[in-house]
């Protein structure tokens, strides 16, 4: 059922929220995905980089405190918490194991948590207040990712990627985030959204709106030159086709040819090549890195040595970036078994499996509307689980924000199934 109309005597009391606190929430998570796919570089702060898409959490903290929000406490899996102390008992390992504090993994892993949970409560308060709130915040994600990619190909065709501080080097597409495979996982998941709300009925705009935001999507994804951010976005298209979580077949595949064709036909372009053969050798060049995989892969060997020295526990967040001449792991699974052993990947297994769950439960139950918009949070998550493959994603805002949608989906689906257990903070 389909909650009530806005304006109506019983809205209030069906969403638990006033249409004031609905009015700010709209305006407050607005702004949090407009400046989602931006980024700045802070080298002398404990926090190397600052999303500006943070401060407005602050604004969302004291309104959320000081109004008393009302919300459904089903919107907050456990494993969420069993989570953030997963966190806390790594430092403590760490701390431990060691005798001294890890002060980058405070601030950049433990605090940066903490401001993702809170981006997580504030994307799936809203989006609980009714399913227009869902389709309405991911329109804007789509349409802001995209003009993102787009901006950033423009940038790097005309050159001015040193003027604007945008794209890796001026070699590989990152826009505004720094990071390649961070800007590649974020269009990855909008277009695992895009292509899936696409083919089925009630999508969410205009059919040619929809092809040129998946080609730009897919060729902004390509030109990242992130092997993981390939993986991701293959790994949701081929769980949107596998799981019939597309319709219209003939249409679809007509579609993602011409997206594929598009691609095909602009990378020269992109490159400002003389000729394909030219772009095609310059683009296999930089996919292939064999230096970074062969560094990748030592980082992996060395992630299962140490868990192997401390299966149970980890050796404590931060370890792995504390050894010297080393950074991250780039396997999120590699990271979670070296650093929190054992029972950290347990609970971080958990957790993966709370929102694919209520991503299951909510497209096999959705119709109509709401159909097409779970199926492709579904298939968005999909992919940045593939992600984790090859990059550490969990501390990327956009997979948060997908897992809140998640959250509101599974809510919205259950509201009339049974009493919704309340609370206010």
């Amino acid at each position: 059922m389909r909650p009530p109309a806005e304006g109506s005597a019983d809205f209030t009391r069906h969403s638990g929220v006033t249409a004031s606190q609905e009015s700010m929430f709209k305006w407050l998570v607005g702004l949090w995905v407009f400046f989602l796919p931006v980024q700045l570089s802070m080298p002398k702060f404990p926090i190397s980089r600052f999303a500006p898409s943070d401060l407005v959490l602050v604004v969302f903290l004291a309104y959320f405190l000081l109004t008393g929000v009302t919300y459904d406490r089903r919107l907050w899996p456990i494993s969420v918490s069993f989570l953030v102390l997963s966190y806390l008992f790594a430092n403590l390992v760490f701390t431990l194991s060691t005798g001294e504090i890890s002060r980058w993994a405070i601030w950049s892993r433990t605090v940066g948590l903490l401001v993702l949970v809170l981006s997580f409560l504030m994307v799936s308060l809203y989006g609980s207040m009714r399913w227009q709130n869902i389709h309405a915040i991911i329109r804007l994600f789509i349409r802001v990712v995209t003009i993102h990619a787009l901006v950033a190909i423009l940038i790097w065709r005309l050159g001015l990627n040193e003027r604007f501080h945008a794209n890796y080097m001026g070699t590989r597409l990152s826009g505004f985030l720094i990071d390649p495979s961070a800007f590649g996982g974020l269009l990855a998941c909008a277009f695992a959204l895009a292509i899936v709300v696409y083919f089925r009925r009630g999508a969410l705009y205009r059919p040619v709106e929809g092809v040129i935001s998946v080609s730009i999507l897919a060729l902004g994804t390509f030109l990242t030159y992130s092997r993981s951010c390939w993986i991701a976005l293959l790994a949701g298209l081929a769980f949107m086709l596998f799981t019939r979580k597309v319709t219209h077949t003939i249409a679809s595949t007509i579609v993602l040819s011409v997206v594929v064709m598009v691609v095909y036909l602009t990378i020269p372009i992109a490159l400002d090549s003389k000729s394909a053969d030219e772009a095609w050798a310059s683009s296999a060049q930089m996919a292939t890195r064999g230096t970074t995989i062969e560094s990748r892969m030592t980082y992996n060997r060395e992630a299962l040595s140490l868990f192997l020295e401390s299966p149970i526990w980890g050796k404590g967040l931060g370890y792995f970036e504390a050894i010297p001449g080393r950074g991250v792991v780039h396997n999120t699974y590699l990271w979670i078994l070296a650093e929190f052993g054992a029972v950290g990947f347990a609970v971080f297994m958990w957790f993966l499996f709370t929102f694919f769950n209520r991503g299951r439960y909510t497209s096999a139950r959705s119709r109509d509307e709401p159909l097409p918009v779970n199926s492709g949070l579904l298939a968005a998550f999909v992919a940045m689980a593939a992600l984790a493959l090859g990059v550490e994603s969990l501390n990327q805002r956009h997979w948060w924000f997908v897992m809140a949608l998640l959250s509101s989906s599974y809510v919205l689906t259950r509201r009339d199934e049974g009493p919704a257990g309340r609370g206010t903070f």
